[in-house]
């Protein structure tokens, strides 16, 4: 059985406001997807100029790095 994962993104518009989302997942491969997601966002402005600024990653066996909990 699989331990749950927990994602944390922060997106930033352009004028320096930042929103915050955290995702939640009961299986490893729905985790992956949804980071590997997020991750084609990092850096990008989109339509509604906001960008990934931050992502962190809580589980068993992968972590990310930039952002603390």
């Amino acid at each position: 059985m699989d331990h749950p994962w927990e994602v944390r993104a922060v997106w930033q518009d352009r004028g320096g406001t930042p929103t915050e989302r955290r995702y939640h997942f009961k299986c490893y491969n729905d985790f992956r997807r949804e980071v590997v997601r997020l991750f084609c966002h990092l850096g990008l402005v989109d339509p509604d100029e906001r960008a990934l600024i931050g992502l962190s990653v809580r589980g068993d066996f992968w972590s990310g790095a930039g952002m603390s909990p």
